[in-house]
């Protein structure tokens, strides 16, 4: 698994030497913003958004990544600008849908869930994400549904979509648990997996209540993508470890959000959608 960190020193070269010809290059603005998320440096990213949306204020990318640093109302506010401004955006609709679930608003989730399934039909990630909303709002029949959605064209993904069916059906008829629990333990020894993967394996594994497994993987997906755990305290995938030490050890290192309202920090972005 490549670490997110390890690509950030070719990101920022690149980025400056774009700058040195034309230093109102919006998009080498944005990447050196998004490095400095990643880093945690959270001023200093502030500062690259700022500047690129001071040069073009209807740039969605710059928008959608601004959100990243800010306190949740505001990023709300960015994600949903991004939307307005590209609605064909798959990442654009993604964090929306995040944001929105951070912030506890289910309901209004689906509405950005549905268009990224619309916007990229091939991948698991959408599917599970769409899943998860149904669930939280106690529509599991819906949930299991929310797989037929999608036409996944890799065998991860294609791997993942069946879990994920199996899983959210056997919550409605728990004949089908064993068989789940068999098809998110072979997911879970895949080698294959990226930590979007990963993070949708141990989604199924929650909603398995396989607390203890997440709890062994989650560190090193949150080391290999810090970005993807910055809202573990209030992300309602990780409801059930919430009081288990090594998981608030996790929150203490890598969360840089508060709950909506303390309104302190921005809710994560979503990794990159799955194959």
């Amino acid at each position: 698994m490549v670490s997110v960190a390890s690509k950030l020193p070719k990101v920022r070269a690149e980025a400056n030497k774009a700058l040195v010809p034309d230093p109102r290059n919006v998009e080498a603005l944005v990447y050196l913003g998004n490095a400095d998320t990643t880093e945690g440096k959270k001023a200093e990213a502030e500062t690259y958004f700022q500047r690129a949306l001071a040069l073009d204020p209807s740039n969605a990318n710059a928008h959608l990544d601004y959100g990243n640093v800010l306190p949740m109302k505001q990023t709300l506010a960015q994600e949903q600008e991004a939307v307005q401004l590209d609605p064909d955006s798959a990442p654009a609709q993604n964090n929306l849908a995040v944001a929105e679930l951070d912030m506890g608003e289910y309901a209004q989730a689906l509405i950005p869930a549905r268009a990224l399934i619309r916007l990229d039909p091939t991948s698991a990630d959408s599917a599970m994400g769409l899943a998860l909303i149904y669930s939280l709002l106690h529509r599991n029949a819906e949930a299991v549904k929310a797989f037929d959605l999608v036409q996944p064209k890799t065998e991860l993904a294609k791997a993942l979509v069946a879990a994920g069916q199996l899983t959210y059906q056997s919550l409605l008829e728990p004949k089908l648990r064993a068989q789940a629990l068999a098809a998110v333990d072979s997911l879970r020894r895949r080698t294959d997996l990226d930590p979007g993967s990963l993070g949708d394996v141990m989604q199924l594994e929650l909603a398995l209540s396989q607390n203890a497994s997440v709890l062994e993987q989650l560190p090193k997906n949150c080391a290999s993508a810090p970005i993807g755990c910055n809202d573990l305290s209030i992300n309602p995938v990780y409801v059930p470890l919430h009081g288990q030490p090594r998981f608030q050890a996790l929150v203490k290192q890598y969360d840089t959000v508060s709950k909506p309202a303390a309104d302190s920090a921005a809710p994560a972005a979503m990794p990159t959608p799955s194959p």
